[in-house]
């Protein structure tokens, strides 16, 4: 069963500025998937997801992930 990330089911287990700076460098290519995973304890399957979640905008992650 899939884990729910959204911010109303509990607190958030990291602060706001972990999280941030964790998206940015696995947008800039800095990080992996599997690093950024599991520095925020998620599976890889729910990245696009937290991404959303968290406001990072995902048509940028994707064109990065393709390169």
């Amino acid at each position: 069963m899939r884990r729910k990330l959204y911010k109303d089911d509990r607190p958030s287990k990291f602060p706001s500025r972990f999280i941030s700076l964790a998206c940015r460098c696995l947008m800039e290519g800095k990080i992996s998937k599997g690093t950024f995973a599991e520095y925020l304890e998620i599976d890889r399957a729910e990245i696009d997801d937290y991404l959303d979640e968290v406001g990072f905008v995902e048509e940028n992650y994707a064109k990065i992930a393709a390169a």
